[in-house]
């Protein structure tokens, strides 16, 4: 099987080739020069090439059986007006690009696209009821749009043969937020935030990357949550943290503070999703690491 991965260099991206590498033929796509480059040194079997190189000859997609769509701006930042702009261009962009290319194919590979579960906006209720694919928007926000736009961007033809993966907050002790996590409860500096009773739905990087294999090698269709099935708050998720590093967890960051923090800690923190991901979970994929305390154990 041949498989075309964008967003190749990054979180997931890297861990994921490093698993597909010895049972398919990869074609890797960056943005980067420089990091494409060293993709082709790292993985001298697959096929490296720049989003320039595809644009000057997207037939290479016409030997392709499946498309997994990784492009994406990290949501860490200062959300600006031209940070959220990039947020929008750096997934939507390279998505039209891919559409345009398949158009004009005899056969529409399998497309499998990274999402997130900020598709559903956020819960207002402190003992929600999980979501599950079937649910709607219930309050608005700039992810729930933004994973709209993106899982609305393919034209119908191609969406027949989509993926959708909405993940949680995908973590691990080598990158991503779960670093920046863990830092103040290594200073004994741990909190909960506002009411610690909002929802925090997440994935370790090893599940995330295992879902997007099982959804290669089962051919899936559709949206699919990709949470770990264990239900996290705020405040459970801090105090297991916390256990895990055998430090305490008594601080409380009030919600009328945290609010002037600006609209990505509102978006990530302040406001969650309780998600369920049974619909993945009934075909038959399991969770190696469903706790934090699991990830936390990782490379101990």
């Amino acid at each position: 099987m041949n498989i075309l991965i964008t967003g190749a260099t990054g979180f997931i991206g890297r861990c994921l080739i490093e698993q597909l590498t010895p049972k398919y033929r990869l074609t890797l796509i960056s943005r980067s020069t420089r990091k494409c480059s060293k993709l082709q040194q790292i993985f001298p079997d697959s096929v490296c090439m720049t989003w320039k190189q595809l644009e000057s000859n997207p037939g290479i997609i016409s030997n392709i059986d499946t498309i997994i769509h990784l492009c994406g701006q990290s949501l860490l930042g200062i959300w600006t007006n031209r940070f959220k702009q990039r947020l929008y261009t750096s997934r939507i962009q390279p998505l039209k690009q891919l559409n345009q290319y398949c158009q004009s194919l005899s056969h529409y590979p399998h497309i499998i696209c990274a999402s997130g579960v900020g598709a559903y906006g956020y819960q207002s209720s402190e003992t929600p009821t999980p979501l599950t694919e079937r649910d709607t928007v219930a309050n608005a926000t700039l992810l729930s749009d933004l994973a709209n736009t993106c899982e609305s961007t393919l034209s119908e033809s191609l969406q027949s043969n989509a993926c959708y993966l909405r993940f949680g907050v995908v973590l691990d002790k080598s990158g991503g937020s779960l670093p920046l996590m863990l830092l103040p409860h290594f200073f004994n500096m741990g909190m909960v935030i506002g009411s610690g009773k909002q929802p925090f739905s997440f994935v370790s990087l090893t599940d995330a990357v295992r879902a997007i294999i099982f959804s290669v090698d089962n051919h899936l269709i559709g949206p699919f949550n990709i949470v770990t099935p264990k239900k996290y708050t705020n405040q459970s998720f801090n105090q297991e943290i916390a256990k895990a590093m055998h430090r305490y967890c008594f601080l409380r960051l009030p919600h009328f503070i945290a609010k002037y923090l600006g609209e990505m800690f509102f978006n990530t923190i302040l406001t969650g999703q309780s998600v369920s991901s049974e619909k993945i979970a009934s075909l038959g994929f399991k969770f190696k690491q469903p706790s934090i305390t699991d990830i936390m154990k990782r490379n101990n």
